[in-house]
């Protein structure tokens, strides 16, 4: 509605400006001045409410549309009647500072520093005691003026009141003087921030910063050529130039801000190419304040609980973020949930495409950061999940093994002393009983050199007592086939890895009993690395592995060493052998 308004405001003003020059100008001068009048006016309005679509809360665009509307005022200075004249030459003074106050409140639509707040300062004084308030002792205004098409004959001063004969040797000199000094600071101003600005801003101020330089030049070209009392022809093409550069000051606005906006991509592009696939926040952080030309950035973060708070990048809780003033924010957010927010300058005017598409970026990292914990943590949770499960199955073995050991073992031991001791009491009396006895004494040893061998499968006692290289020599002494085991330099290790690479090598020792033809030896080679790793080597023919799919027992111990977050790989070569190599990491050496 309110841009409605402004747009209606513009074209009334526009049509005013261009009907009332049609009517009072002078005739061989009143399709030109037509035209500019309706120019000054219609342009900027235009370009102010194009803005103005896109983006309402654009402070700068909503300045240019006042402007437009007060430069329509110009035109009363084409009047015949002496009230409106003086009016329409009083707004012309008035539009000439407004224009200043534009260059310098470019792009942010408000002074930010001192400078520009004090050079501003200077430029009101100046058109309030230089011009407006010589008005009273004036007769007659400056001819000719650029504003209006009279050369002589135009109306008197209706605000006069007393009359000041010093006025035109010395205060319009002065003035003049200041007027060309202040647009010069104001140029001075706008290269300077130029100079120190990023290529965005830079490029934004390029074309604003030469149709001021054009406008300056008119000015001074207009003021020497009426001082040197130029023809009429000449000094009213000068005119006509000074006032076209209202409207092309409006237009050097726009073709900043296009300019500017050409580059976004080019800025997102630089932000992409910065950040590494898995960006830290200040990596973040810096990334977004180098595409925004903007080291104020900040990133807060909404951090989820029982107690919904804000943090900075440090961690720290911080109130709730909030835009105020020069602080402009935009909300992160991924569907319904905040993720954070972008807190940025918005007195420097930064490009507002560019600030939504650097924020959506802001969102997709932080979304690929938010996903990539919870993996690792869910990696990391389900590693450690298999790892108890590891644990706990070893602790099983360890249970079953001491059972074995100190019930049904010591059990039979006990019954075989007994058989021995019946035996020999029943020689003399009853010869075959004693033989029957120690038939079955011999069948009870049988059965407790089985329990034995089934304990040391299921958890060899070595292993808790002496460690993973003694556990492997033992299990090398009674394998079929000449078994060497190196371990130089490896210790001890928590329990479930030592049990889990010591099953791994007999799993590999008993294949090439079982499987490797033509085996002869075998070789387990323990070693520390980034891991405790082993290798267990046949001289078997080998086989290919190809066509010969992995026996469950193999499977099993691969799952069981991915478990513990380790690898097992098997190569084998026919007329070679085979090798089976793993590593699991060591976090902790157990005492």
């Amino acid at each position: 509605m309110a841009l409605a308004t402004l747009l209606a405001a513009g074209v009334a003003a526009s049509a005013a400006a261009v009907a009332f020059t049609l009517d009072a100008a002078a005739p061989d001068r009143v399709a030109t001045a037509a035209l500019l009048h309706g120019a000054v006016v219609a342009i900027p309005v235009a370009l102010g409410c194009a803005a103005l679509l896109r983006r309402p809360a654009d402070r700068f665009a909503l300045l240019v549309v006042l402007a437009g509307l007060l430069w329509s005022t110009t035109a009363l200075a084409e009047s015949g009647d002496a009230v409106l004249y003086s009016l329409g030459r009083l707004f012309a003074w008035v539009s000439d500072a407004a224009v200043v106050l534009l260059l310098l409140a470019f792009p942010a639509g408000r002074l930010r520093t001192v400078r520009e707040r004090q050079l501003a300062g200077a430029v009101v004084v100046l058109v309030v005691a230089g011009y407006l308030a010589t008005a009273l002792f004036a007769t007659g205004y400056p001819l000719p003026s650029p504003y209006s098409s009279c050369h002589a004959g135009c109306p008197d001063n209706a605000f006069n009141i007393v009359s000041w004969d010093g006025l035109d040797a010395v205060v319009r000199p002065v003035r003049e003087v200041l007027t060309v000094l202040l647009y010069g600071a104001a140029l001075a101003l706008l290269v300077r921030r130029s100079r120190e600005a990023g290529p965005l801003l830079s490029l934004a101020l390029g074309p604003a910063l030469a149709m001021a330089a054009f406008r300056t030049m008119a000015l001074v070209v207009y003021f020497l050529a009426r001082r040197a009392d130029v023809s009429g022809g000449a000094i009213d093409a000068v005119g006509w130039v000074y006032v076209a550069t209202l409207p092309l000051v409006a237009v050097g606005f726009a073709a900043g801000i296009a300019l500017r906006r050409f580059q976004v991509a080019a800025a997102l592009r630089r932000l992409g190419t910065r950040l590494t696939s898995h960006p830290s926040t200040t990596e973040l952080k810096e990334a977004l304040a180098d595409a925004l030309e903007d080291p104020t950035v900040r990133l807060v973060y909404r951090v989820a609980g029982d107690d919904d708070h804000w943090a900075d990048d440090t961690g720290w809780p911080i109130a709730a973020p909030v835009a105020a003033g020069d602080v402009g924010m935009v909300v992160l957010r991924s569907q319904d949930r905040v993720l954070g927010a972008l807190l940025y300058d918005a007195g420097a005017g930064p490009d507002p495409a560019l600030v939504d598409a650097v924020a959506s970026f802001a969102v997709v990292v932080l979304e690929n950061l938010l996903l990539i914990d919870r993996l690792r943590a869910s990696l990391n949770d389900l590693s450690a999940s298999r790892g108890r499960i590891v644990a706990v199955a070893d602790s099983s073995r360890r249970a079953i093994e001491r059972d074995l050991h100190d019930g049904a073992q010591q059990r039979l031991v006990g019954l075989r002393l007994k058989l021995s001791v019946q035996s020999d009491r029943l020689d003399a009396t009853a010869p075959a009983e004693a033989a029957e006895l120690r038939q079955l004494g011999v069948e009870v040893e049988e059965a407790i050199d089985n329990i034995r061998e089934l304990a040391l499968g299921i958890y060899p006692s070595l292993l808790a007592e002496q460690g993973l290289p003694e556990a492997l020599r033992s299990a090398a002494r009674r394998s079929p086939l000449w078994t060497s085991v190196s371990a130089d330099g490896v210790g001890r290790f928590h329990r479930e890895v030592e049990s889990t690479v010591y099953f791994a090598c007999m799993e590999a020792m008993q294949n090439a009993v079982k499987h490797a033809d033509g085996a002869t030896e075998v070789s387990v080679v323990l070693s520390m690395g980034d891991g405790l790793a082993f290798e267990v080597c046949d001289d078997g023919r080998g086989f290919d592995q190809a066509a010969v799919p992995a026996g469950s027992g193999l499977l099993n111990v691969r799952d069981r060493v991915a478990a513990m977050g380790g690898s097992l790989r098997v190569r084998s070569t026919p007329q070679v052998g085979t090798v089976v190599t793993g590593v699991l990491p060591v976090r902790e050496r157990s005492a």
